[in-house]
């Protein structure tokens, strides 16, 4: 199983000192376009955190605009 985050930041500084600070030691990545534009408009994200479950093909098998990581492990039980 891979994690991968995707910022929302806008500014490269905050967003990699934000990594640093939580230590966050898994796959990152941003547009840094924020969360109405780039990424953020295409997944139509609502809230932060949200979490998506990504099949190994590419589907998306499950999203949390809740920003609630319960969800997504009931989903993962579910699957496995």
């Amino acid at each position: 199983m891979n994690v991968l985050s995707i910022s929302m930041d806008t500014d490269a500084a905050k967003w990699k000192a934000a990594i640093k600070k939580d230590e966050m030691d898994w796959l990152q990545g941003s547009d840094l376009l924020g969360q109405v534009q780039g990424v953020g408009l295409k997944y139509q994200i609502e809230a932060i955190p949200q979490y998506f479950l990504v099949a190994p093909d590419g589907t998306i098998v499950f999203n949390s605009n809740r920003g609630n990581f319960e969800l997504v492990e009931t989903k993962l039980e579910d699957i496995f």
